[in-house]
Order: C-alpha cells, then structure tokens, then sequence
C-alpha cells in the first residue's frame, strides 16, 4: 500500500535534513538510463519530483535539457541553488498532475524516488501525454537491502514495531510495475538492480532514517519511542557505517497503442 498523500508535506518541513542526509544515486544508474532509452544528445529530459534536484542534476551535467518538477518549495529553492552554473536545468513548483506543460515534448521522463507519490489514475495519462512517440520513462529509487542480515534488517525491524505506514514490501517494484503494466499506456517494463553500498557515519545515518516519512510523520510520542529503541540498537555500532544498498531501475517505453 503507498503512503499516504498527505505525508509529502513532511520532505518540504524537513527540506534540510533531506538534502543532507538522503543519498545520491550510482552513475551507473544513469549510464543504463542513457543506454536503455536512446536518449539523444541535447535531448529534453523531465524529472517528476525533483526534491532538491538530486537526479536532475545529475541529467544536467551529462548536457540535457533538464526540468525538474516538485510541489515543494523550500525543496526547489535548494535544487536551484545546487544547478546555479547549468543553464539547461530548470524547475516548476507544483503538483506533477496539475503542472503546464507541453505534450510529446520529452524523450525521457524520470523519477527518483517518486513515482509512488502520483496519483496513477491521472498521472500516468499525463507521462504518456508528454512523452514523445520514443520516448522513456526511467523511475528508480535507492533501498536499504533488507534482505542482507545485520543492521539494515535490525532497522527495518524497528520500522515494523513503530511505524504504521512502512510498506512491508519496501523494496520491491512489484506493485508499480503492475500499475504501470496495466494501465496500457506502456510497454512491458524491465527491472535492473545495481547494489552498492553507502559509506556514512552513524550520526548521519539517524538523519537519514528521521528522512523517511514512516518516520518523520511518527506522533511526538512514538517518534521518541522509535529514536530511543534505534539509540540503544546503534549505540554498539562503529562511528563509520557501510550499509548494504541497492537502486532499484524500472524502464519503460510509452506504448505505440495506447489502449
């Protein structure tokens, strides 16, 4: 079940912390984005749900015309700042389903850690819409890898105990692949996973974890609850963490006859 809607408005309360704490994603991410879609060189690209502009930017140094759509404010405002010296990236503050913006004018359309906030009724009509006759739609998103024994599995133990909208099957693209499928707007979608693993401290890695909106969204209460339990979980860890990760890849191409 995706989290709901409401709890978007905690990534613009905790914009800070969320631009310091979330990670980047691997450059080979992005070189498989680039491969898989045949995006061209100077090609238009959008990013759905920017934050503070983590994949656009990434996009923009590789020379495409950038926009990055976000409903957050403060968040843009970062995203502006970090791009300064790109002049083909460029932002919209609004809602994704609501924002103006050009049909089939995109060869590729991408979301980092977003695509679960659009409403799929409308949102997924509006990606076709924008997308050219070739163009792709890229989404990914960075997990903690649950399924390695250890911390991350103690963490994610804690997010059961304490956090009622955590998705037990966090981690897994089944329930948007099947959206996507079966909204017969797409072709079949292709999943590639890169591991890797995240190097931070454990002072960082609590500000990550207060960055989820399972967690940021806890009630006063609850939320010492859950700090207090992952304290005394942490307190025996090294000041250096490797935590094992993974970026999960969905790719798509807009279909030929949309139904």
């Amino acid at each position: 079940m995706d989290p709901p809607n409401e709890i978007k408005k905690e990534f613009g309360k905790n914009s800070a912390l969320y631009d310091e704490a979330r990670p980047t994603y691997p450059s080979s991410v992005v070189d498989d984005v680039i491969e898989i879609s045949g995006v061209p060189d100077n090609g238009d690209v959008l990013d759905i749900g920017c934050g503070p502009g983590r994949a656009t930017i990434l996009f923009g140094e590789r020379g495409y015309q950038v926009i990055g759509v976000d409903f957050s404010e403060e968040l843009i405002d970062i995203a502006r700042e970090k791009s300064s010296t790109l002049p083909n990236v460029s932002y919209v503050v609004g809602e994704f389903e609501t924002v103006d913006l050009s049909k089939e004018s995109f060869d590729l359309i991408i979301s980092g850690q977003a695509l679960h906030w659009i409403i799929p009724e409308v949102g997924y009509k509006k990606i076709s819409d924008l997308l050219k006759d070739s163009g792709t739609l890229a989404a990914f998103w960075n997990f903690e890898d649950y399924d390695k024994r250890g911390l991350v599995a103690q963490v994610r133990d804690l997010y059961l105990k304490h956090c009622p909208i955590f998705p037990p099957d966090c981690g897994s693209p089944k329930r948007y692949i099947d959206k996507l499928d079966t909204s017969g707007l797409f072709e079949p979608t292709e999943v590639n996973t890169h591991y890797w693993n995240l190097e931070l401290t454990k002072d960082k890695y609590v500000k990550l974890i207060r960055t989820w909106g399972w967690v940021s969204s806890l009630p006063d209460e609850e939320s010492k609850k859950f700090l207090d339990d992952l304290s005394e979980l942490l307190k025996d860890e090294p000041d250096n963490l490797s935590l094992p990760y993974k970026t999960i890849l969905l790719t798509t191409k807009k279909s030929q006859s949309p139904e």
